[in-house]
C-alpha cells in the first residue's frame, strides 16, 4: 500500500469528518458516555493477552518470549509480535484507564462526580475479581486444572508453573482464603497466585487513586499554570516508585490536552502516531525489527534490553496509539458500533476468567485433540479457548454492568446525603 493509500485508510481527509469526530469525543467525555471505541480498542487488547497466553501454553516457541524458547521462527523480535504481546496489551489498559477515569471531568469539572469515582473504584474492581478467585478455587478443589499434565506434553514453563504464578509451597484451596484475595489482598499486597491475570489489579487501583488525586490539583490548584511541569514532576518520581504509573499519567494528559491534540491533528500525523504506536507496542528487545533501539541507547547499549525499559516504550506505544484513535474518523467508522460495544463491554471479564480457563478446560481439551489431529490441535484449542472464555465472561459482563449501576445510584446518594449538602 502506498503512503497517501495508508493515510487516508488511518484518517480519512473527507471534508468535515475529523472536525465532527473530535467534537464528538469532547461532547461524550463531557455527557459522561463511554467512547465505545476506545471500548473496542480495550476488547481488542483483552484478546490479545488471551491469546498471548494460548500460545505461551501450547506453543511456546511461536512467541518466544520465554526463556529458552526463542528460535529463528519465532514472533518476538519482529513488528508482528504486537499481535499477541500481552504485557504491551496491560500497559494500554492502564493509560485507557488514565484517560476514560479523567475525560469527563476534565471535560465538565465537577467535585462530586470525582469523589463518587473514586469511592466506587474498588468495588467495582472487587466483584468480578472475588467471582473469579472463587472460581479458581473450587477447581483446585475439585481437581479440574490440568496445567501440569499438559505442561509434560507442550514443554511450557509458563504452564507448568500454573500461568508463572509459583503457588506457594503449603498451597492448600481455602474458599475463604479466595474471597479475601480477590476482594482487597490482590489489590493490596498484588497477591494473585489463584489467577494470575490480577498481578495487574494493584497497579489499576493505585493507578486510578493517582489520577483521582492528580486530576483536580490540575484543575483547582494550579489552575492551568504549569500544568506540563506538574506532569513531567510526577512521572519524574514514579520512574523510581512505579513505573506502570507513567501510563495513567499519560492517559490523563491525554484527557487534559485533547482540544489542543485535535488542534494540531492532521491525517498526516494521525497515521504516523498509529504507525509508531503499534511499531512501539511490539517491542521486546533491541534485535531484527528493532535493532534501532540499540541505536538509540548508543551511550549506554544494555539498556535497550533491559526490562524498565520495554515499559517506556510500550506507554508510548500505547499512547500514541489512543491518541491515534481518538482523532480518526475510520477508526470511529470501523470500532464505533454494536459489535464494539460488545466487546468492550466483555473486556474485563475477558481478561479474569482466560487464565483459569487455559489451565482447566483448554488443557484437557489440547491433551484430546493431539492424538487425533497433530500440531492442529493448537489452533483446535485456541478456537475452544476463546468460545468458552466468551461464554463465561458473557454473563459476567452483566453483572458487571448491573453492579456499577449500582454503584453509581448508592454512592452519589450517600454523598447528597451527607451533612452540608
Amino acid at each position: 500500500m502506498s503512503q497517501n493509500g495508508l493515510i487516508r485508510l488511518v484518517a480519512s481527509p473527507e471534508h468535515g469528518v475529523e472536525r465532527r469526530v473530535k467534537g464528538a469525543s469532547e461532547n461524550i467525555a463531557a455527557r459522561g458516555e463511554r467512547i465505545v471505541r476506545l471500548e473496542a480498542c480495550r476488547g481488542i487488547a483483552a484478546l490479545v493477552v488471551v491469546f498471548h497466553h494460548i500460545i505461551a501454553a501450547f506453543a511456546p516457541t511461536v512467541s518466544g518470549i520465554l526463556a529458552g524458547t526463542r528460535t529463528s521462527d519465532s514472533l518476538a523480535g519482529t513488528v508482528f509480535f504486537v499481535a499477541i504481546n500481552g504485557t504491551g496489551a496491560v500497559v494500554l489498559f492502564f493509560v485507557l484507564s488514565g484517560y476514560v477515569l479523567t475525560a469527563r471531568f476534565f471535560a465538565n469539572p465537577d467535585a462530586d462526580f470525582m469523589a463518587i469515582a473514586a469511592l466506587k473504584r474498588l468495588p467495582r474492581l472487587a466483584l468480578l475479581t472475588t467471582i473469579v478467585t472463587f472460581g479458581s478455587a473450587l477447581l483446585f478443589l475439585f481437581g479440574l486444572y490440568h496445567f501440569a499434565e499438559a505442561s509434560q506434553v507442550t514443554g511450557s514453563e509458563w504452564l507448568r508453573r500454573f500461568a508463572l504464578t509459583d503457588l506457594p509451597n503449603d498451597f492448600q484451596p481455602s474458599l475463604l482464603r479466595a474471597l479475601a484475595q480477590g476482594a482487597w489482598l490482590t489489590f493490596t499486597t498484588g497477591e494473585s497466585y489463584l489467577d494470575s491475570s490480577l498481578w495487574t489489579m494493584a497497579h489499576e487501583l493505585r493507578g486510578s487513586i493517582v489520577v483521582f488525586v492528580a486530576a483536580p490539583f490540575l484543575v483547582f490548584v494550579l489552575r492551568g499554570r504549569v500544568v506540563w511541569l506538574a506532569l513531567i514532576f510526577v512521572c519524574w518520581i514514579f520512574r523510581y516508585a512505579n513505573l506502570y504509573m507513567i501510563a495513567f499519567i499519560c492517559g490523563m494528559a491525554i484527557a487534559y490536552y485533547q482540544r489542543q491534540i485535535f488542534r494540531l491533528a492532521s491525517p498526516v500525523t494521525t497515521a504516523a502516531l498509529l504507525i509508531i504506536g503499534l511499531y512501539c507496542l511490539g517491542y521486546v528487545s533491541p534485535e531484527r525489527d528493532y535493532m534501532i533501539f540499540a541505536k538509540l541507547a548508543f551511550w549506554n547499549p544494555e539498556l535497550a534490553s533491559h526490562p524498565n525499559f520495554r515499559i517506556y516504550v510500550w506507554t508510548i506505544g500505547a499512547t500514541s496509539t489512543i491518541v491515534a484513535i481518538l482523532q480518526s474518523p475510520v477508526a470511529d467508522r470501523i470500532l464505533n458500533n454494536k459489535l464494539g460495544t460488545i466487546i468492550g463491554r466483555l473486556s474485563f471479564p475477558i481478561y479474569l476468567v482466560h487464565v483459569p480457563i487455559i489451565c482447566s478446560a483448554s488443557c484437557v481439551a489440547y491433551l484430546h485433540l493431539l492424538p487425533l489431529i497433530g500440531r492442529n490441535a493448537i489452533f483446535g484449542t485456541a478456537v475452544f479457548t476463546l468460545i468458552l472464555t466468551i461464554a463465561v465472561a458473557w454473563p459476567l459482563a452483566w453483572i458487571d454492568v448491573k453492579w456499577v449501576r449500582f454503584l453509581n445510584a448508592r454512592i452519589g446518594a450517600l454523598l447528597r446525603a451527607a451533612p452540608g449538602r
